[in-house]
């Protein structure tokens, strides 16, 4: 998204540079973490199957997955603020004033 906003933001060619690589690793990651949720909830798929299935069972194997999706919306926000580490304190608040717009957009009147 900050990389498509780049124009408006003013990005330098080196912020360019350390964004990209910033949100391939993210992506990376992301693509990680993605296949790891997808195999824990065809585990839970195939232990709901099971007809002598626990209560037990089934809240830890929920818990697994809990655990990924917190795991990935911290990886999303991390990789978020070290992003904005890059910007000058001038395009953090540009692109504040963009989110607040954007919101204005979305809500409903």
């Amino acid at each position: 998204m900050i990389l498509e906003m780049r124009d408006e933001l003013s990005l330098t060619p080196a912020q360019i540079s350390r964004i990209s690589k910033m949100v391939q690793a993210f992506e990376e990651s992301l693509i990680l973490s993605l296949a790891e949720l997808k195999i824990r909830e065809l585990r839970l798929a195939t232990l709901i199957r099971d007809s002598n299935v626990s209560r037990k069972d089934v809240r830890r194997k929920i818990k697994e997955i809990g655990k990924i999706h917190s795991a990935r919306l911290f990886q999303f926000l991390t990789a978020m603020l070290e992003i904005r580490q890059v910007l000058t304190p001038a395009q953090q608040s540009l692109l504040a004033s963009f989110h607040s717009v954007s919101k204005r957009e979305i809500s409903p009147r």
